[in-house]
């Protein structure tokens, strides 16, 4: 299985992963390909994206295509430490001390799960219907 990845987007096709890079003014060497040949090489891949990028990227060294694994790593990684929208109910919070203090937060600022149901649907409401 091949994929390609521009940025922090993963592709399934070279084409879209090119159009999104070009979209983004960014130069042909901004898309990486990553190759997984089995389930292990895959089991390598989701770890080194949940792993500091340091002790990862030797790990999937051998799944990249012409640029260093932890560069792949540094674009794709996502910092847990982000700000939670209150559009998002608690129970998507998969960490539970980032879930107590998104809860204490929102319990400080009188906010209800009433108020984020409400949140959640303006929030999908008011989004472009993506029909690619």
């Amino acid at each position: 299985m091949i994929v390609y990845n521009v940025k922090r987007q993963w592709f399934s096709e070279k084409e879209l992963a090119e159009r999104y890079r070009r979209e983004q003014g960014l130069k042909p060497g901004a898309t990486a390909k990553v190759i997984v040949n089995d389930r292990v090489d895959l089991m390598h891949l989701l770890n080194a994206l949940c792993e500091p990028i340091a002790m990862a990227a030797a790990a999937i060294e051998p799944l990249v295509d012409h640029i260093p694994a932890a560069e792949l790593l540094d674009r794709a990684y996502i910092d847990t430490g982000i700000e939670v929208p209150d559009y998002i109910p608690l129970f998507l919070i998969g960490d539970a001390d980032q879930r107590k203090r998104v809860k204490a937060d929102r319990e400080a600022r009188g906010w209800t799960d009433r108020l984020a149901e409400q949140a959640s649907a303006a929030e999908l409401a008011s989004r472009p219907i993506n029909r690619e």
